[in-house]
């Protein structure tokens, strides 16, 4: 139970994340790009956009897995789902909010890569089912035999390209792909390395050590 707990508080620290992200308007993280992107072209709520691309994400690790598809993977649609909700709900908490100047804007991205980077560390440190953009690298990275890392390199670059290339068709320019894109590339992982070294060992003596005394 604690594991779920801490698998959905850390989805939603990734929502939040998210939101504060795309407020400061500098550009959002590479996976958050196709679904943000897909919002304005569609005029929907960003959190309806990220169910139905996870939902995706999800049939192609079936049509590329086949047999070797793990049907307990399916329970990452309820947690799509969920992760849609919380997005919604840090839309609510989050509101119109953005500091108005670029110094300002650039402390909103740190802050919201800083929260994105804590809830994946947390909801990966439960070691429950994964989100289904790592389903898919995971699933990719054991088709071609290649790292995991290089599979999800690729990965983000595909979807950040899927992103440029919408933009310009619906809008005839680029929209929620600037700097911070980047930054959020380069600071997302350096974040994950730092967190991990006080987070994993408190959820580990939280969620797993009690299991060993039973």
């Amino acid at each position: 139970m604690l594991r779920v707990l801490f698998y959905c508080f850390g989805m939603f620290l990734i929502a939040l994340g998210a939101v504060i992200t795309i407020n400061a308007n500098l550009g959002v993280s590479p996976v958050t790009s196709l679904p943000y992107v897909l919002s304005l072209v569609t005029n929907m709520d960003v959190g309806i956009t990220f169910v139905a691309f996870y939902i995706v994400l999800i049939i192609i690790q079936i049509i590329l897995l086949r047999k070797n598809f793990k049907w307990i993977n399916l329970t990452q649609i309820l947690f799509s789902t969920v992760f849609g909700y919380f997005i919604i709900l840090a839309e609510y908490v989050v509101g119109d909010f953005v500091i108005p100047s670029y110094p300002g804007r650039l402390l909103m991205l740190l802050v919201g890569v800083s929260v994105l980077s804590l809830g994946i560390t947390i909801y990966v440190g439960t070691k429950l089912v994964p989100v289904p953009s790592e389903g898919l690298v995971s699933a990719l990275a054991q088709l071609l035999n290649r790292p995991f890392a290089q599979i999800k390199i690729a990965f983000d670059c595909s979807v950040v390209l899927c992103a440029v290339a919408i933009s310009f068709i619906a809008f005839g320019e680029l929209r929620g792909i600037r700097e911070g894109t980047i930054i959020c590339s380069i600071l997302i992982g350096l974040m994950i390395k730092g967190y991990q070294k006080a987070v994993i060992p408190a959820l580990d003596k939280l969620c797993f050590e009690p299991l060993h005394g039973l």
